[in-house]
């Protein structure tokens, strides 16, 4: 995909000219994210919002392969592992003590993921945006009375009470919970943080590759220190 290599590359001599424990500026992690060849993704069919066939999105990191359900890494990670780390190592200076555990990201640009539920995923999730956009809060069903069922019914719930996140600040959230992306003017890119539901089978040299592309390997604890940061209803 054009403009995936020169992402990379961008990444790679961001990395090494940070000293000690420097983190990532917003510019230049909008600049890589500018340069990165975004996929067209029909496959989020539950996102989309209306009137689309498709968005701007690729899966970074683990996912399940559909022929044999093994664990692997996304194809689009391969040949782009410090892409990967630069967001990592962003993302940590809004996570909750600088803490990151995940398997997979979301990585989305320029549209607003209509009311849905994540499937496959443990549900402590991180959400963060960047970019020049108005808007494009994250409204988030807290008290979910239908948690955890499929999104086609997601609807029924919209009534109930729902608080607004502030991705640009970095919030954490139970996808498993009812959410969607208020509509927003401008340039957005949004990254989603989360844990697909079976992480532990996970090979260990798939959890070192991961590991060396900056994730804090999640385990049953971290996950519960990250779920002590969703807010309630």
């Amino acid at each position: 995909v054009p403009g995936r290599r020169a992402a990379e590359e961008f990444a790679r001599q961001t990395l090494q000219s940070l000293k000690g424990k420097e983190r990532p500026t917003d510019d230049v992690v909008l600049k890589a994210l500018r340069l990165w060849g975004f996929d067209k993704s029909t496959s989020r069919q539950n996102v989309l919002p209306k009137g689309h066939s498709w968005v701007h999105s690729d899966t970074l990191g683990i996912i399940e392969q559909r022929s044999d359900h093994n664990l692997v890494v996304s194809s689009p990670c391969h040949g782009h592992e410090h892409f990967v780390r630069l967001l990592c190592s962003w993302a940590r200076k809004r996570s909750p003590d600088g803490a990151l555990p995940f398997t997979t990201i979301s990585l989305n640009k320029n549209y607003a993921g209509r009311m849905h539920r994540d499937s496959g995923n443990i549900g402590p999730s991180i959400g963060l945006a960047i970019g020049t956009f108005k808007g494009g809060r994250l409204r988030y069903w807290a008290g979910d009375s239908q948690k955890g069922k499929r999104s086609a019914t997601v609807e029924a719930v919209r009534d109930e009470p729902s608080l607004f996140l502030n991705t640009r600040k970095g919030a954490v959230f139970d996808g498993n919970c009812a959410h969607e992306v208020e509509a927003f003017q401008g340039e957005r890119y949004s990254l989603i943080f989360f844990t697909v539901k079976k992480y532990q089978k996970t090979s260990d040299e798939i959890k070192r590759k991961m590991v060396r592309m900056g994730a804090d390997w999640p385990s049953s604890a971290s996950l519960k220190r990250l779920r002590e940061h969703v807010p309630t209803a």
